[in-house]
Parts: structure tokens; sequence; C-alpha cells
């Protein structure tokens, strides 16, 4: 039996992969990961509450990662040979890799309660 990864967004595409690189483009350097991690669980936060409610979350959108970034401020797509893009998009992938590792794969992880297992109020 395969365990189930911790985190279940809806379906991630290129495209906000790249949205979420420029929004952090738009960020000071030592405020880039941070944000990283906190669009990530507002995509989570959104995509639960369309299942939950069958409709946008208020701030966050559809549950994209997209639709999270959308709601920061965005710089121009730039060139994929833009070194300070590649490292943006290289800590969006780095995060996306981790949030969707099964749990017994994260060192030191216990039991995790996953949002999707929570009742809808």
């Amino acid at each position: 039996m395969t365990a189930e990864p911790l985190w279940r967004p809806s379906p991630v595409l290129p495209q906000d992969v790249t949205t979420l690189a420029r929004a952090l483009l738009a960020q000071p350097l030592c405020r880039r990961r941070d944000l990283c991690r906190d669009l990530f669980d507002a995509a989570e936060q959104a995509a639960d509450h369309m299942r939950c409610r069958n409709q946008l979350h208020p701030r966050w959108g559809n549950g994209t990662l997209d639709a999270a970034a959308r709601t920061m401020p965005l710089v121009q797509e730039p060139l994929w040979h833009d070194p300070e893009f590649i490292d943006s998009l290289l800590l969006v992938l780095v995060e996306l890799k981790l949030r969707l590792a099964p749990a017994a794969e994260k060192p030191g992880t216990t039991k995790i309660v996953r949002a999707s297992s929570w009742t809808c109020p």
C-alpha cells in the first residue's frame, strides 16, 4: 500500500508554477521562501473550501496555485534564461515536491490530520 501525499491541491499545471514564481520575484529575496509556503497553504485552504462548499474561496479563489499567486503583485513573465526566475521556479518546484511526498517519506513525520478528512462546517 502506498502512502498518500500530505497535500491535496487542485491539479498543478505549468502556469501555476510560473505564476507563483512571478509572485515570488515581486518580493524581496528574504521573503520568497515564506511567501511560497504561505501561497501553497492558501491554495490548499481554497481547494478545501471548494470541496466543502462548492464555491470560490473569498480571498484565494478556486484552489489553484495560480489563483493564490494572483492575489499578490506579479512581475511580467521573464524569459527562462533569467537566473533569478530559474531560482524562483526551483523554489516552487521543490516546495511542490516536498508537499506531494507521502508522509512515510518525510523524516520526523508523525501522524498527520489531513484537511480533507475534516468535516465541513
